[in-house]
C-alpha cells in the first residue's frame, strides 16, 4: 500500500540519530555508518517524493505522522545497516563435478580439523608459550617438526598463504646467479587444502643452498 508523507514532515538526521532508536543503532554499530544509513533511508524517501511504498500492516493508517515517519526511516536505516554488514560468504552445493573448485572454497575442512579450531580460536592458548620450560616459546613449534618428518625438508616455516611461501623461497635464492634449475638449491612448497570460508591456509617453504640454511627475515 501507498503511505502518503509530507516531505516537509521528513525529520532532519540529526533528530533521528538522537532519538531512542538512533541511538540503540549507534550503540550497535559505529556512528558514521550509523549517519550514512539514516541519510541513505531520508534520501530514499525525498527521492520518491514523499511516498513510502510499503506492505500493508494492520491498524497503521494511510498517512504517516511525524512519529511514525521517524519509525519507518529507523526501521529502514536498520535494514540497510543489517544488509550492509551481513557475512558475505554463504553455504553453497558444489554440482560442478569438481571436487576441489576454487571458485567455492577448494576443500572442506575435516570435523577433526574443525573441532582443533574451535578449541584454539575461542579460547586462550600456548600459541607462543612454552609449557614444558614455563617461558615464551615459538609459534612455529607446533608444525614445524611434523612438517620436516612428513616432507623430508631440513626446515619449515608456517605463512599466510602460499603467494608468501614462493616470495620466501625466492629471497632466500643467493645472489650468485644461481637458480632453481642447477640442482644446488632444493626448495618445497606446500599448500594445505583451505575451508569454505578461507579461514585456514597453512603453506610453508623451506630451502637448502650447499648445506647453509637461506631465510629471509
Amino acid at each position: 500500500m501507498n503511505y502518503q508523507v509530507n516531505v516537509r514532515d521528513i525529520p532532519a538526521v540529526n533528530v533521528l540519530l538522537q532519538s531512542d532508536g538512533g541511538q540503540q543503532l549507534v550503540g550497535r554499530y559505529a556512528h558514521e555508518v550509523v549517519v550514512n544509513a539514516l541519510r541513505e533511508a531520508v534520501d530514499e524517501l525525498r527521492s520518491a517524493q514523499g511516498q513510502l511504498l510499503e506492505e500493508e500492516r494492520e491498524g497503521k493508517p494511510k498517512k504517516l505522522n511525524k512519529e511514525q515517519l521517524q519509525e519507518v526511516l529507523l526501521e529502514r536505516a536498520e535494514q540497510i545497516l543489517a544488509e550492509k554488514f551481513a557475512p558475505s560468504l554463504k553455504k553453497t552445493i558444489n554440482g560442478t563435478g569438481t571436487i576441489i573448485h576454487t571458485n567455492l572454497g577448494r576443500a572442506k575442512l575435516s570435523p577433526v580439523v574443525e573441532q582443533a579450531l574451535r578449541d584454539a580460536a575461542f579460547s586462550f592458548s600456548n600459541l607462543e608459550y612454552d609449557l614444558q620450560e614455563g617461558s615464551r616459546g615459538s609459534r612455529y613449534q607446533h608444525l614445524e617438526d611434523i612438517l620436516c618428518e612428513l616432507t623430508g625438508a631440513e626446515a619449515a616455516l608456517v605463512v599466510n598463504n602460499n603467494a608468501a611461501a614462493i616470495m620466501l623461497v625466492l629471497s632466500c635464492q643467493p645472489l650468485s646467479g644461481s637458480n632453481f634449475a642447477s640442482g644446488h638449491m632444493r626448495a618445497l612448497i606446500c599448500t594445505a587444502a583451505t575451508s569454505a570460508s578461507n579461514s585456514a591456509i597453512f603453506p610453508f617453504c623451506a630451502s637448502h643452498w650447499q648445506g647453509r640454511d637461506f631465510w629471509t627475515q
